[in-house]
């Protein structure tokens, strides 16, 4: 009989089995929820872990990849160290099965030695993507759709997908959660609930608005034919056959998704993978900071709990000015 291969999402499913009859059962939520949850780590790397490859394909970097991330969005150092216990223990329970070559301990080794996250002084990672970003954002801007009914909705819907997360430094989970009613045209603003279950008012540029009402237009007669208020239907819909004549709202592995595709439509060659929607945010940051200098406005505009977690993206524009003030005191 032929073995059965465990994959990413079998094999994490047995594991929290276990954890649900050995743990109390709000632990066991937890656990679930920090490996298979919205923002878990074996769904928030869409790029590198797919939920139906071979589990064996893991590897520590990419779990302080998804670490790295969570210290970029600021997440509760509480937060942090509980996730950071439930993929410590998955990785030890497949290791002990010999399901994975990963180990507990080198993945704490990356994250205390700093190897992929960023140092101050070392802005390079954020520095070599920004460009890229620029260009995919412009890409978007410039996008006129084309072809038939449903390809136009998708080159619509990501365009403004693309200028909403570059203008408003919305999360992923934030803007594929937004309802039609959410956004108040008149004053160009939006009350979101985000991390820590926080209300918080996300400003729209003229041209994300503009974005949204063509995408919103062409998407009339589908969302008329469904009956309902029109406000209680997603900002951002799926128009994937698999939808069928619902109109459902995407979710954060589709928005990922578009980041990429837009991506490689807007790069080429020069497409890189470490794009994703959370770079996007960064990029609304670093552009707050070096058009204010504020760290205030951009930690208010950002919706950061904590201002230390603004002053991390400050070491990017320090960076600048120690660069322009090199080449003019030499």
């Amino acid at each position: 009989m032929e073995k059965t291969i465990p994959t990413v999402e079998s094999a994490a499913r047995a594991f929290l089995k276990n954890i649900a009859a050995t743990k109390l059962p709000h632990t066991a939520r937890s656990y679930r929820s920090d490996l298979l949850g919205e923002s878990g780590f074996l769904r928030s790397l869409p790029q590198h872990i797919k939920l139906d490859m071979p589990v064996a394909n893991l590897r520590e970097e990419m779990a302080a990849q998804y670490f790295q991330d969570l210290v970029l969005a600021g997440l509760a150092p509480k937060t942090f160290k509980r996730r950071l216990a439930a993929v410590r223990r998955f990785f030890r329970y497949l290791s002990a099965l010999k399901q994975a070559s990963v180990s507990a301990d080198r993945l704490t080794e990356l994250i205390s030695a700093g190897a992929l996250s960023p140092r101050p002084g070392e802005p390079q990672r954020f520095d070599e993507l920004e460009p890229l970003i620029l260009r995919v954002f412009e890409h978007a801007v410039e996008l006129r759709p084309q072809g038939e009914l449903t390809d136009r909705l998708i080159q619509d819907r990501n365009r403004a997908f693309i200028i909403t997360l570059s203008d408003t430094g919305m999360r992923v989970h934030e803007a594929c959660k937004l309802k039609r009613s959410d956004i108040n045209w008149q004053t160009g603003r939006a009350i979101v609930i985000g991390k820590g279950s926080k209300a918080g008012v996300i400003l729209f540029s003229k041209r994300a608005l503009e974005a949204i009402k063509r995408y919103l237009a062409l998407r009339s007669q589908m969302d008329g034919a469904t009956g309902v208020p029109l406000g209680s239907l997603p900002l951002f819909a799926r128009h994937d056959p698999g939808a069928g004549k619902k109109v459902l709202a995407i979710s954060t592995q589709t928005g990922e998704s578009i980041v990429h595709e837009m991506g490689r439509q807007a790069l080429g060659a020069d497409y890189d993978e470490r794009l994703t929607c959370h770079k996007f945010r960064h990029y609304f940051v670093t552009r707050i900071l070096r058009e204010t200098g504020n760290l205030k406005i951009a930690q208010e505009m950002a919706r950061h709990a904590n201002i230390g977690t603004t002053q991390g993206y400050a070491h990017i524009v320090d960076a600048e000015i120690d660069r322009v003030h090199k080449e003019i005191f030499k």
